[in-house]
């Protein structure tokens, strides 16, 4: 009778454990952690995403066109702005920012060469 009740008490403390590993992930999920992309046109090739929770925008540079990315980010609250650029096919630069929470902001994404010279951009605007 003994080794059956450790037996029940175990499996009770092991269904215990799982209901709070589940209760705690499903905490974390629920928590602000929103990742957006947005894309530059056909002249320059890039795209961007940007992590609410972690207040991170990465740009890639995707294709080996002369044309490096660039994205700026507006709070047009606080008239905050940020940029974050990056230059060669297949490079990756991450930008850890600092967003007001709460505060719609405004991503411009286009494509720079070396002499300064831009291509249109593209606008999104995402809730940090």
């Amino acid at each position: 009778m003994k080794r059956k009740t450790h037996r029940t008490i175990a499996r009770a403390a092991a269904a215990l454990a799982a209901a709070a590993g589940i209760t705690l992930t499903a905490g974390v999920g629920s928590a602000h952690a929103v990742s957006y992309m947005g894309w530059v046109n056909d002249e320059a090739q890039g795209n961007f995403n940007f992590e609410s929770n972690g207040e991170v925008v990465t740009v890639r540079d995707t294709r080996g066109d002369g044309w490096g990315i660039e994205v700026q980010v507006y709070d047009p609250k606080t008239s905050w702005i940020q940029y974050c650029k990056v230059s060669g096919t297949g490079k990756t630069k991450k930008c850890d920012m600092s967003f007001k929470e709460g505060h719609e902001l405004s991503f411009n994404i286009y494509g720079i060469d070396s002499s300064g010279n831009m291509t249109d951009g593209k606008s999104y605007d995402f809730t940090a």
